[in-house]
């Protein structure tokens, strides 16, 4: 059970760590040398906007299960933040979708009311194409025609094409795809089953854990500061995450944002010790309905993350404890737990804003 006020304390303290002062959201002017990432309440779903210091936004998933109704609103409201942001960044953007699961793209290719595709340069994937929906399927090609030509086939790999899926040697490439202007951006893995023939060191996909583990898991760098996007990456992705985060020569270890996989589930191995072990993040976000059908997030998911985001300094005055109601199985979604540490829930705190500066200094602010 929440107590109110505790936890609005307890979260606008948070929210607040950075001299910041936790009010509503207004736009302000924004250096060109400052990395910006929002984290939209969308509900039961994942929507992240990534604005690049000098160069187009990334939009990385945008979408919420939910009626027809709630997707059309929820898509006028993300356009009306991305037109905002393009008041600095005029160059249309890039999107990213982690995999084809519904509440990771709905809100871009909903017909009449989606992203228009004269917003976008590039549209990128993880996944089998044929897992989106018809609807989408179409809206996708076409995309591909009005940004590839004619001849596009979205479907297929291309190194070359703005509108294709990704492999999963795209943090290995010479020349990146992707790009975040000053910032860098790491394509830790993406289609890790549908395109890799056998997986390291003999894993095996888990008997329906596609298209969930296909999912693109992105790392941004800026100022010595890493915030992570993992999709609905499970146990194997995220292993694989890890060993290339390593074999790039910078590690997972200490990450400073990690935006919850799978929305906190523990399904299919997704935020195991492993993970949390490689990660150790100092703040922790949960795109999630907080103890809703799903049972997301999974309460030993959030007591693994607890347990490693202890407090340093700076942090002292947040070791009060946070009660939430968290969620064990679909079949028993709900329990009350006590937190600690560091968690951010975007139905209770709203959007949420990471500002970033060369420097590495990071601000976080909230909607509510």
């Amino acid at each position: 059970m929440v107590d109110a006020k505790q936890l609005g304390s307890r979260l606008a303290a948070l929210c607040g760590l950075t001299l910041l002062a936790v009010a509503p959201q207004a736009r302000a002017e924004v250096p060109k040398d400052e990395l910006i990432v929002r984290i939209f309440d969308i509900g039961q779903g994942s929507c992240v906007l990534v604005e690049c210091p000098g160069d187009a936004p990334i939009l990385n998933d945008c979408g919420k299960m939910g009626s027809g109704g709630d997707i059309k609103k929820a898509a006028k409201t993300i356009r009306e933040r991305i037109a905002d942001s393009r008041a600095t960044y005029p160059t249309p953007l890039r999107v990213v979708v982690s995999h084809p699961h519904i509440d990771h793209y709905s809100v871009i290719t909903a017909k009449s009311s989606g992203i228009s595709p004269d917003d976008m340069r590039a549209f990128y994937y993880a996944g089998p194409f044929d897992s989106f929906s018809d609807a989408a399927q179409t809206w996708i090609k076409t995309l591909a025609t009005r940004v590839d030509g004619a001849s596009a086939s979205p479907a297929a790999c291309s190194a070359t094409a703005r509108v294709t899926c990704l492999l999963p040697n795209e943090h290995a490439l010479d020349t990146p795809r992707l790009s975040c202007g000053l910032a860098r951006v790491d394509l830790l893995t993406a289609s890790a089953f549908s395109y890799n023939n056998g997986l390291a060191s003999g894993r095996k996909a888990e008997e329906g854990s596609s298209p969930n583990g296909e999912s693109a898991v992105l790392r941004i760098t800026y100022g010595g500061v890493s915030i992570v996007l993992p999709g609905d990456a499970e146990g194997v992705t995220q292993a694989y995450a890890a060993e290339n985060a390593a074999a790039l020569g910078a590690p997972l270890a200490r990450t400073t944002v990690l935006l919850l996989p799978h929305h906190g589930s523990n399904l299919y191995g997704s935020n195991n010790d492993a993970w949390v072990a490689a990660t150790t993040p100092r703040l922790v976000v949960a795109s999630a309905n907080i103890g809703g059908n799903y049972g997301h997030p999974n309460c030993d998911v959030l007591e693994r993350f607890d347990a490693v985001t202890a407090p340093d300094q700076a942090m002292e005055s947040l070791a009060k404890p946070l009660s939430i109601t968290c969620g064990l199985s679909k079949k028993k979604p709900k329990e009350p737990r006590t937190l600690q540490h560091r968690f951010l829930f975007t139905e209770w705190n709203g959007d949420i804003t990471l500002r970033v500066s060369a420097a590495g200094a990071m601000t976080v602010s909230c909607e509510k």
